[in-house]
């Protein structure tokens, strides 16, 4: 397979790579944010009361925008074509910028999730009412692309403010504030 054009350019991949490598991340977001990530610290000899349990709202905050991610990379798998016209001097640059953006973005979310950080927090609600708000000054290149871009640009950013309202949740103001209840250290034996 000749992954350059006739001038020498790389060329844009096929919807069929962006599927591939989109299930490939997929699955190491799910490795990286597995429930079963406990028995790795038990087997590891950290202490078990150590560990803090997280309140409800953490853990859907954590799945809502898992499901915002994934829609994230299909509304850009479908929108492809037209990221890498964008400049197609240099068809490379969508993949690093894309690759940099959602980098941040699961950083980000692990540290909201993973880590109680409440600057990260803060930080998470900030991005989000921005893009609403400039989602509503110039909408983004999804809407104007089709239904189905459109559709999944809405949802995301529906997921995405449920995922602020999970957070400020009072069931979750102990995981930022430190205050955070301990696991029964039984259930390690």
């Amino acid at each position: 397979m000749d992954l350059a054009n006739d001038e020498g350019h790389l060329r844009a991949p096929s919807l069929v790579v962006i599927f591939v490598q989109t299930i490939l991340q997929l699955a190491s977001i799910w490795l990286l944010f597995r429930s079963d990530s406990s028995d790795w610290f038990a087997s590891h000899a950290v202490d078990p009361a150590s560990l803090m349990m997280r309140p409800k709202p953490i853990i859907w905050f954590e799945r809502v925008m898992l499901l915002a991610v994934a829609l994230g990379l299909l509304n850009t798998a479908l929108e492809w074509d037209y990221l890498a016209s964008l400049n197609p001097t240099t068809p490379a640059q969508p993949y690093i910028s894309w690759s940099v953006f959602f980098g941040l973005y699961l950083l980000l979310l692990w540290l909201v999730s993973r880590r109680g950080s409440a600057i990260a927090r803060g930080t998470f609600l900030i991005l989000v009412v921005a893009a609403v708000l400039l989602a509503f000054i110039s909408p983004p290149p999804s809407m104007s692309l089709g239904f189905v871009t459109a559709a999944i640009a809405v949802a995301q950013y529906l997921l995405a403010l449920a995922g602020v309202e999970l957070v400020f949740q009072t069931d979750a103001k102990p995981w930022f504030d430190g205050r955070r209840m301990s696991v029964d250290p039984e259930i390690f034996r």
